[in-house]
């Protein structure tokens, strides 16, 4: 399953599990019309509709529960997504996310979710992830900053002294390139429409290489503005680069500059490079002080991104089919991807249709150092993959045969 190609590139590749997976759900009897459940998901290009907001039962007129069978059935088909995600289908995750929550009580619209989830999986099979150790460089003049939002270090240390980075003693000597970490920071205001909580996207990046995704509920419920979940999420991002510096250096890859945080909020950038800001509100207040007091540490810069081009974005809400392509082409290898221009016609000629040929998914990845981060996490997947898959695990009724 590990393999080097003719091209120097270490291929991890996940085919049988895919195409297995993609083939149970298709043959599933979670309803008297499978059959055309499934046909009609497979002809989707993102994985949830866009704007979809799936609702937790409540009894409403319309919402028909699942049975027994069928709610271990929707349990078993998240599972096999959430591993296709860890094995590096970031762009199912924010789908993947917002689906785990239902598995107490799910109705057939999340069955029907879930297959589109698959349908998309089988319709995108040439989507791969490639590792890359260059250094992630923006387009020229997209990330320029205008001088009230640079940040002026000097000024933060005058009220953040104690603002250090710990490195610990026992960190091998670094040796090699440095890597630059980039993490994309973004935040769905009050979207979740049953207690309006926010959803956080962050995209990490180390090089030009996407090593961690999340897409999770916020535990803040925001009292106004857009302001407090965006600034609740670029908390939550520090956190995340914190911890990626630790582990570079752990490895002994040289890390001295700031990373970069991108963010879409002026007012979160302001408040993160300007003395002069204030923030009063406590909830608010520890990730505005977390935020600067990294600054002023130089671990952290602070920079905008347009709301187009932050590709966090892919991790917040379901996204129409162009502007998720956008964002996952930057997350993704998707050389074979189709044209987004090209969608409707493509749902027009082609809807239902089953003889796209389900190759299996690979992900590809360079042989640079940054892939001993992910290279005992992988094959500790694929050791479970195989226990996972064993059809003796399955009990009675539950036993899934094909």
């Amino acid at each position: 399953d590990v393999t080097v190609n003719e091209e120097g590139y270490t291929e991890f590749k996940m085919t049988s599990y895919l195409k297995e997976a993609v083939a149970i759900v298709s043959r599933t009897p979670y309803g008297n019309d499978a059959h055309r459940r499934f046909s009609k998901a497979r002809s989707t290009w993102t994985p949830l509709p866009a704007d979809a907001k799936p609702e937790a039962f409540a009894g409403e007129t319309g919402a028909i529960r699942l049975n027994r069978l069928e709610i271990r059935l929707y349990q078993r088909f998240i599972g096999m997504l959430s591993w296709i995600r860890i094995l590096g289908r970031f762009d199912i995750a924010q789908a993947v996310a917002e689906l785990s929550r239902y598995q107490i009580a799910p109705t057939h619209r999340h069955m029907e979710l879930v297959a589109g989830i698959f349908g998309y999986l089988a319709r995108t099979t040439t989507y791969s992830l490639l590792m890359d150790p260059a250094p992630f460089v923006p387009d020229d003049g997209t990330y320029d900053e205008q001088p009230e939002f640079r940040a002026d270090r000097e000024e933060l240390r005058k009220q953040y002294q104690s603002a250090t980075e710990f490195r610990s003693p026992r960190d091998p000597l670094p040796m090699g390139e440095e890597l630059q970490i980039s993490v994309f920071c973004d935040a769905s205001h009050g979207d979740d429409v049953e207690d309006r909580r926010s959803t956080t996207g962050i995209v990490v990046k180390i090089g030009s290489t996407v090593v961690q995704v999340i897409s999770k509920r916020q535990g803040v419920i925001p009292a106004s503005a857009s302001y407090t979940s965006e600034l609740h999420a670029a908390k939550q991002a520090v956190e995340l680069i914190q911890g990626w510096r630790v582990t570079l250096r752990a490895l002994g890859v040289p890390v001295t500059k700031p990373s970069w945080l991108f963010i879409d909020n002026k007012g979160v950038q302001l408040t993160a490079n300007n003395l002069k800001t204030a923030c009063k509100v406590k909830h608010t207040a520890i990730g505005y002080h977390i935020l600067r007091a990294s600054v002023a540490a130089g671990i952290v810069a602070v920079k905008w991104v347009a709301s187009g081009d932050n590709c966090a974005d892919l991790c917040t809400k379901a996204l129409g089919g162009e502007l998720f392509h956008r964002h996952a082409s930057t997350i993704m290898r998707t050389d074979h991807a189709p044209d987004p221009a090209a969608f409707e016609q493509l749902r027009s000629t082609v809807p239902g249709s089953r003889k796209r040929d389900m190759a299996g998914d690979e992900t590809r990845v360079s042989a640079v150092s940054v892939a001993a981060l992910r290279v005992a996490r992988v094959n500790c997947v694929w050791s479970s993959l195989g226990r996972a898959n064993d059809a003796d695990s399955l009990k009675g009724s539950d036993r899934i045969k094909g």
